[in-house]
């Protein structure tokens, strides 16, 4: 016996403010951002791929990277050794954070596309807030649910699923690229994205319960 009630969304979530965002990490008002995260963790095949496609990614978007403080990887010391070799311009362009806190809520209202792995949580606060993705989901999750989870969402036409198996710093620049080039089909991929979303999700679960405990 099952009732699908949707996942609910954390309210704080949908007030972030893209003014504040701007302020707090010194963004440009003119060029897209694009939110990279691999979890709490970081995922290192995104962190790797996302720096060795630097500066030319930054030629197009300006980026702020969720990308782990693993010492077994070393991603956080290689990426700001990376951006340590930027140009000025390029560098103010790019900003890295190990762990993203109370300012998910101001990225996500500033973000323009976002590229994460396709966990339930991720790709239902993308949904929820009508955010157009690039999932990489991740190999060997439990019945491959990271597959499953961003295929939903690829066959409303709100993400673009790009395997493991095929990333490479080219391919996600290339998709990258596209993307941000169509800022229209980037708007209809979030919508998209957003009809997925059951709004009401935790007011169903509470009238579920009271249901079945009035039983």
């Amino acid at each position: 016996k099952v009732v699908v009630t949707g996942n609910p969304l954390r309210p704080e979530l949908r007030s972030g403010s893209r003014a504040a965002a701007i302020g707090r990490f010194g963004l440009s008002e003119d060029l897209p951002l694009v939110y990279v995260t691999g979890g709490a963790q970081g995922a290192q095949r995104i962190n790797r791929a996302v720096g060795e496609a630097l500066p030319a990614l930054l030629d197009h978007a300006q980026v702020i990277h969720q990308c782990g403080d693993n010492p077994a990887t070393g991603d956080r010391r290689w990426l700001e050794e990376l951006r340590g070799r930027l140009p000025a311009p390029l560098a103010r362009r790019y900003t890295i954070i190990p762990y993203v806190g109370e300012d998910l809520a101001g990225i996500y209202a500033a973000a323009a596309l976002v590229i994460a792995r396709a966990g339930a949580g991720t790709v239902n606060e993308c949904c929820h807030l009508g955010l157009p993705a690039i999932y990489i989901p991740l190999p060997g999750a439990r019945g491959d649910e990271q597959t499953a989870n961003a295929r939903v969402v690829e066959r409303a036409g709100g993400c673009a699923v790009l395997p493991q198996s095929e990333l490479t710093p080219e391919r996600l620049l290339t998709r990258l690229r596209a993307l941000l080039a169509e800022p229209r089909r980037l708007k209809e991929m979030g919508e998209r994205a957003r009809s997925l979303a059951v709004p009401d999700a935790a007011e169903r679960i509470v009238a579920l319960l009271i249901e079945t405990m009035a039983r």
